[in-house]
């Protein structure tokens, strides 16, 4: 440790600067004194939201809203899967005798094959994240169920099920009340830019 020691200064023994001194000073720090150019602004603020009380909606627009944008008010099946991927087809079958023998799939994964949960978790996905040779079998597989060896691009996989997010539909009342407050929203915009020169 590396340390300095000061001796504590009395006010009273600090004598003023001369004139010459702070005249110095100033011409050295000229730029700490300098008040900025400024101007006196005034300005209006204008939301969309100011119109949405002129805003007219008629169901042919809520309609044509409705088909451009259904895909965005369901969610697809999910499924929580485990997934063990090899290149070595015997490695392959002895996952899967260990697994007919009662063994747990991830206890296999850590004790044989060394790969914690996280490596072989691979989370919730959706029938098109998967790869094509594998997607079909496993959603129409039930869950808990352990699935494979099956070839894809990536080696032999064996999936298991650990959870099913079924697909959900958003009501139809639910629906109509958001498309009109999107619609709302776009046409407040559109009654503000044509009434921006006003």
């Amino acid at each position: 440790i590396e340390y300095e020691k000061f001796k504590i200064v009395n006010e009273n023994e600090i004598q003023n600067p001369s004139d010459k001194i702070l005249e110095k000073f100033y011409d050295n720090n000229k730029k700490q004194y300098e008040i900025p150019l400024t101007r006196n602004i005034k300005y209006i603020e204008i939301h969309p939201s100011y119109f949405e009380d002129q805003v007219v909606i008629n169901k042919n627009q809520i309609d044509q809203k409705y088909e451009i944008e259904k895909n965005n008010y369901k969610s697809e099946e999910q499924r929580e899967l485990l997934q063990f991927t090899t290149q070595n087809k015997k490695e392959a079958k002895k996952f899967m005798e260990l697994i007919k023998q009662g063994k747990n799939f991830e206890e296999i994964a850590k004790n044989n094959f060394n790969l914690p949960t996280s490596d072989i978790n691979i989370g919730f996905l959706k029938k098109s994240e998967l790869p094509d040779e594998s997607a079909d079998i496993i959603f129409k597989a039930k869950l808990n169920d352990t699935l494979g060896p099956i070839t894809t691009k990536f080696g032999l996989s064996i999936y298991k099920i650990l959870n099913i997010k079924p697909q959900k539909q958003i009501s139809y009342s639910e629906i109509m009340k958001d498309i009109k407050k999107n619609l709302t929203k776009e046409l407040s915009i559109e009654i503000l830019f044509e009434k921006l020169d006003v």
